[in-house]
């Protein structure tokens, strides 16, 4: 909001940003009647543009240095105009300053600031509202709230039933989800799609310890959102994803490792802190191990086992990609979380129970780990 007053500073109605509706229906009726409406805006305003301006920015060694002597220049030239009164009451205000600045402010002034009261404060905690339901046999979370027309969805797939060996695959398991394109789409296809219809979709590993103090909850999400109206495309693309996207681009998967590993490598230093904290983490309970495994120094030294292995034995890299989805994309075990007001929930679960109709409906059983560090 407070970009809002940009407009204001220079006499401009504040409100004007938030009236974008019209400016969209305009953009949609020029697309509408010129297909190459955004292509020709590119040419003239940037490919066409003349007006061009290079800038090189180049350090300088000596520029520290040369300040500090402009500034002992201008200082002394200051002095000289001085008068040796001048002098003196320059020192006196300097002082009455800094005997100013280090009096205690009267109580009579501390008494005007504002102060938060305990009585200020809700004493009733703010819950989210929440009901449980049941589509097509897997647990939907429902939580009934004003959301301005956007459905929210995340659905989740219980990560407890992949063997220990296979979890550090995770990260990169749902970025090729979304990023390795499916069947009938590239990635760049899958990308203009999720960006055209939806207003986002991700892949998260969630791990946390049960309130009954069993094994921890592990799973991976993919999480998405698009206008009520839209659930149903966005459900679409769940799933493709889920049970079409391609697994087999090995160029495409050694990418992404190797920005995982560069990423995590980049981290070690300035976030040396939180490797250590990982660390120490994973020796108290299985959640701590499981994000150490997921993004740890565990996780590290992994990436860069599994750069070789890509190289040197790709189908052997697909076959436990393809085991984690045939593990992991099955109804027993999912859980959905479905965010949206209560006008439009009727729509979301519909859309999501076309979804999970789809899905296969094969139970397996929950792994058994063994926590240990490498």
């Amino acid at each position: 909001m407070l970009r809002l007053l940009t407009n204001w500073l220079y006499d401009r109605d504040p409100f004007t940003p938030l009236r974008f509706a019209d400016s969209f229906a305009a953009l949609k009726a020029k697309l509408a009647t010129d297909d190459r409406y955004l292509e020709r805006l590119i040419q003239r305003h940037l490919l066409g543009n003349a007006h061009r301006t290079t800038v090189v920015l180049q350090p300088d060694a000596e520029l520290g240095t040369r300040l500090e002597e402009e500034e002992t220049t201008r200082l002394a030239e200051a002095r000289a105009h001085l008068s040796h009164a001048d002098l003196e009451e320059l020192v006196a205000s300097t002082e009455k300053l800094k005997h100013l600045q280090e009096q205690p402010d009267a109580p009579e002034d501390l008494a005007k600031l504002p102060r938060l009261q305990l009585s200020d404060l809700d004493k009733a905690i703010k819950t989210v509202p929440r009901q449980e339901d049941q589509i097509a046999g897997v647990p939907v979370l429902h939580h009934d709230l004003f959301t301005n027309g956007i459905a929210y969805l995340d659905v989740g797939c219980d990560l407890r039933v992949l063997p220990q060996e296979l979890l550090p695959y995770i990260p990169l398991f749902g970025r090729a989800l979304l990023e390795m394109g499916t069947e009938r789409m590239s990635f760049v296809e899958l990308q203009q799609r999720i960006g055209s219809q939806t207003g986002g979709l991700s892949a998260h590993s969630l791990v946390g310890p049960r309130p009954d103090g069993g094994p921890a909850a592990a799973y991976l999400f993919l999480r998405g959102k698009a206008m009520a109206e839209r659930v149903a495309d966005l459900t679409a693309i769940v799933r493709d994803v889920l049970l079409e996207g391609r697994l087999d681009d090995q160029e495409r998967f050694l990418q992404m490792a190797l920005e995982e590993r560069a990423s995590a490598e980049a981290g070690l230093v300035p976030g040396g802190h939180r490797v250590v904290l990982t660390r120490l983490r994973a020796q108290f309970d299985e959640t701590g191990w499981l994000a150490e495994q997921m993004r740890g120094l565990s996780y590290l030294f992994f990436l860069r086992q599994l750069i070789e292995d890509i190289r040197g034995d790709w189908p052997a890299v697909q076959a436990r990609l393809e085991q984690i989805r045939a593990l992991l994309v099955n109804r027993p075990g999912m859980l959905c979380n479905a965010t949206v007001a209560g006008g439009d929930r009727a729509a979301c679960d519909q859309s999501l129970e076309a979804l999970l109709r789809e899905l296969p409906q094969e139970a397996h059983p929950s792994a058994s780990w063994t926590p240990n560090l490498t």
